[in-house]
């Protein structure tokens, strides 16, 4: 659906609310608050078939208690997506008091909160933006989803100085289950330190993400240094029985005369190419693989 909701869909919506399975809503860009899920009606007590709520708008937050008030009644949810919701409400205080979500294994935010983050112990996937979150409340996230499989980080924005007084490497010590990990971040050095975690990281117990089956980074302003290049070919061929799925996407800034890259690099990875491994590094969006560039 979307907004603004009138009130003959309101009523229409939650008069079947019980068998309600999924709910999907975009407040358009621009539209003006206020946002009304329920016009003065009573919202549902009770949502048992609600499986996946998502929210997407700017103008959100005016409708967060209305959502924190249906939220309290979707005891089966599995899946929650609140794009672009601040989740404080000014005049409510903290927006996620007493929220039990126990089936939650999807959730995907930009301003969680300290009380949403504790709903979030069983997640297999998480897409989280650092632009509204601390690289502490990253670590609070991740020590408290062991078992997560899938993560996606939009917007990276910390600095390698955050990242040397809480390293990679100790992030991701806290999920060692995760299989597919998706970076959106614009900053090379970050790449490079990933990199080299992955290279050095010994196989075994102490091994950092032993379950990788895909990386993606994108989209860099930088090419890799030839050097860091040369450190992810080392991770690629120690993680080969696993790690199936690699994508170093670059911004358009970077032009093949521009890539650089060592001969014997670059033919080892097309040995790997050509041993079953999806590798492309290249320009965004999939528009040019330099490894098929002869």
């Amino acid at each position: 659906m979307e907004g603004p909701l009138d009130p003959e869909e309101a009523t229409l919506l939650w008069r079947h609310s019980e068998r309600l399975s999924s709910f999907h809503f975009i407040i358009p860009t621009g539209q003006a608050p206020p946002f009304r899920l329920f016009h003065g009606m009573e919202p549902p007590e009770s949502l048992p078939s609600l499986r996946v709520f998502s929210m997407y708008g700017r103008y959100a937050d005016c409708a967060w208690p209305a959502i924190r008030r249906l939220l309290r009644a979707t005891p089966n949810l599995v899946e929650l997506n609140l794009g672009g919701i601040p989740l404080v409400d000014s005049t409510h205080g903290s927006s996620t008091d007493n929220l039990r979500l126990p089936n939650l294994r999807r959730i995907s935010f930009r301003c969680p909160t300290a009380d949403l983050m504790r709903v979030s112990a069983q997640l297999e996937y998480l897409s989280v933006s650092t632009e509204n979150i601390s690289i502490d409340e990253f670590r609070s996230l991740l020590e408290q989803s062991p078992g997560l499989k899938r993560l996606r980080v939009e917007e990276s924005t910390w600095s390698t100085g955050e990242l040397r007084r809480m390293p990679l490497s100790q992030l991701m010590s806290f999920i060692p289950a995760l299989a597919h990990l998706d970076i959106w971040s614009f900053e090379h050095e970050t790449a490079e330190v990933l990199f080299t975690l992955l290279a050095e990281s010994t196989p075994g117990s102490s091994r950092i993400l032993p379950q990788l089956q895909s990386l993606e980074i994108r989209p860099l302003n930088a090419q890799p240094s030839a050097s860091s290049l040369e450190v992810l070919l080392t991770a690629l061929c120690g993680r080969r029985d696993s790690l199936r799925t690699v994508r170093i996407e670059m911004s358009d800034t970077v032009t093949l005369p521009r890539f650089v890259v060592s001969p014997d690099t670059l033919a080892s990875m097309r040995q790997l190419v050509a041993e079953g491994m999806d590798i492309y590094i290249g320009l965004f969006l999939g528009k040019q693989n330099f490894l098929s560039v002869s």
